[in-house]
């Protein structure tokens, strides 16, 4: 698949039982060229599955996060319960993703583990409008509301404990048409600027790029945006394309509607 950017985004998943399918598998996806590796720990709407199901043993994670880290790069983790997140972090996972059922004392593990955090609200609060397209039954969808503000509270309590928080929708695909709604999100429930660091700064340090890209500085890749308007004011502006007027990626000019980069 490929995305509005141009920007590869495929996957492959691969079921393992054991830990020895498990690093199989996970030296599979990156002999493909994968650059992170993600588990899936728990349950989901699209996997039709409980959302507490558990999936992956410590003894399974524990071979994936070593390829990963012999391929110089992480392994992310589908969480929602405090037993997965626990397992994940005593593996050796770097990045935690939705953490929809934390408790406090979990989230302060994260802090002292260094592990980062990145909830993702758009494929949820998509899923009312786009789960029965989706195949998601109706019964995972009385769950939504619920997953909204388990987020919610993960995401306050990752704050208060100086955990690194970076942004992403949880889109995949080819159709990537609600990135930038993560992002007006996330400046309805901390604020604007807060979430503009996420998606760029912060979002580097999560990648392990904060050296390459992530700030406007001299030496670092130049890839940036123009938007029509203040989005500190009115975030609603990165949710939407028609606004978002110039896109500078690796210094060159890919989109330009107003031919600023011509005057």
């Amino acid at each position: 698949d490929r995305d509005v950017t141009g920007v590869q985004t495929c996957a492959l998943p691969i079921s393992v039982v054991g830990a020895d399918e498990a690093r199989r598998a996970a030296r599979t996806a990156l002999t493909h060229g994968a650059r992170q590796l993600k588990v899936i720990l728990n349950g989901g709407f699209s996997s039709l599955t409980p959302l507490e199901r558990a999936y992956l043993t410590r003894e399974e994670l524990v071979p994936i996060v070593e390829e990963a880290r012999a391929a110089g790069t992480y392994v992310m983790a589908h969480v929602h319960t405090s037993e997965s997140l626990r397992a994940a972090i005593d593996a050796g996972v770097s990045c935690i993703e939705r953490g929809t059922f934390l408790s406090a004392d979990d989230v302060q593990l994260m802090a002292t583990a260094r592990v980062a955090y990145v909830p993702t609200f758009t494929a949820t609060g998509l899923l009312p409008e786009r789960g029965p397209d989706w195949g998601v039954p109706a019964a995972a969808l009385d769950r939504v509301d619920e997953a909204m503000r388990g987020m919610e509270r993960t995401l306050q309590m990752a704050r208060e404990a100086n955990v690194l928080v970076g942004l992403g929708s949880d889109l995949v695909g080819a159709r990537q048409f609600g990135r930038g709604r993560e992002l007006a999100i996330r400046a309805r429930l901390e604020s604007p600027m807060t979430a503009i660091v996420s998606a760029t700064a912060d979002n580097a340090k999560v990648l392990g790029i904060h050296d390459e890209v992530g700030s406007v500085t001299t030496g670092l890749i130049g890839d940036l945006i123009g938007v029509a308007g203040d989005p500190l004011s009115d975030p609603s502006i990165l949710s939407d394309p028609e606004r978002i007027v110039i896109v500078i990626r690796q210094g060159v000019v890919v989109k330009d509607t107003r031919g600023l980069s011509r005057a």
